[in-house]
């Protein structure tokens, strides 16, 4: 490189942080509306799967918001069975180190206040799970804990993994594409 030549640090769409792989794909302001897509595109296929479940009692809630004394709170999906409660939501991070980990640790404390408050509330045991899916389609074998929480049989389970990897896989390469073809 010649002498003084400095190459632009910055995110080439919002200036306002270092354009790295976790910025452009998970945190770009100007990517929001595609890394939505993404996260939604995977909760749609959670949807489609978890409403065949055959419990007619069982009640899947989409995105609902329940205000408690902590502040209003919106999961993903409510499910909701004779017996429990289970709060669960999607979230697709970067891969690598104890990011995925770290992810699924963050929605279970997120949404403490909200179990604590449904066990309260509605006398059942309540949990808060998650869909851990990487943005590079890395699986979270614990996701098959929360599918079958869900009621969800394993050979669905199985299928709805590889759908939601080709999911996050392709929101990831959408959001690639368009950042870099608009800077």
């Amino acid at each position: 490189m010649g002498k003084g030549l400095k190459l632009p640090l910055n995110c080439r769409r919002c200036h306002s942080a270092p354009e790295t792989l976790a910025h452009v794909m998970g945190t770009c302001s100007k990517n929001n509306g595609l890394i939505n897509q993404r996260h939604n595109q995977v909760l749609d296929l959670v949807k489609k799967t978890a409403g065949r479940q055959k419990d007619p009692k069982a009640n899947l809630q989409i995105e609902p918001t329940i205000k408690t004394a902590s502040g209003n709170f919106r999961p993903d999906l409510l499910y909701v069975t004779e017996k429990e409660i289970h709060v669960i939501d999607v979230t697709c991070p970067i891969e690598g180190g104890q990011n995925m980990q770290d992810s699924r640790t963050g929605k279970l404390q997120k949404y403490e206040p909200l179990r604590q408050h449904l066990e309260e509330t509605h006398g059942k045991k309540a949990t808060v799970q998650t869909i851990v899916i990487g943005m590079l389609g890395a699986w979270d074998p614990e996701n098959f804990t929360t599918l079958t929480s869900l009621d969800i049989p394993r050979h669905r389970q199985v299928t709805l993994a590889r759908r939601s990897i080709e999911a996050s896989i392709d929101g990831t390469r959408r959001i690639y594409a368009t950042h870099v073809r608009k800077a």
